[in-house]
């Protein structure tokens, strides 16, 4: 009896040790999620590129307004990919956490 509770605790630590199964759909969708946010990642260098070459020669205040706002457009694209992958990201902690309260 005492062999079989050993076996049953190192069966329950190489459980938890693994942690939550990997689901192909939300590692494909974390990686896309990713893909296009690193896209983004150079809207302000590319922003201020445009702004020292374009408005600030032809002190066109149009072409900064549209350069503005196309940039804080990407921005929030960028920020709403970003929460959506974290929430991605976070999936399978959740799941893995509610296994072990239910186990206990």
């Amino acid at each position: 009896m005492r062999r079989e509770s050993k076996k049953r605790s190192q069966d329950d630590f190489k459980d938890h040790g693994r942690g939550a199964p990997a689901e192909p759909g939300l590692i494909a969708s974390a990686v896309v999620f990713g893909v296009f946010a690193n896209l983004l990642m150079p809207t302000g260098p590319l922003f201020m590129l445009q702004v020292y070459d374009r408005v600030l020669a032809a002190r066109a205040e149009e072409t900064l307004l549209a350069l503005f706002l196309l940039v804080m457009l990407l921005f929030t694209i960028y920020g709403v990919l970003e929460y959506s992958r974290g929430g991605l990201r976070r999936a399978p902690g959740r799941s893995c956490r509610h296994r072990s309260v239910m186990r206990s």
